[in-house]
């Protein structure tokens, strides 16, 4: 049974001559104001914004 061997020995190399590496994200934030309404309506109820509290 030479092949089963064989396998394990490449499956062994590959993962022995792999590198692990770290890498560094940086996350950027950018506040902003939204318009949820642009219309000043609420579109479910039709009602204005200021009635619909």
């Amino acid at each position: 049974m030479p092949a089963p061997c064989l396998l394990a020995g490449v499956i062994l190399w590959r993962l022995l001559s792999a590198q692990a590496a770290t890498r560094t994200y940086f996350i950027g934030i950018r506040e902003e104001n939204w318009d949820y309404a642009p219309t000043g309506k609420n579109l479910i109820t039709g009602q204005d914004l200021a009635e619909d509290g």
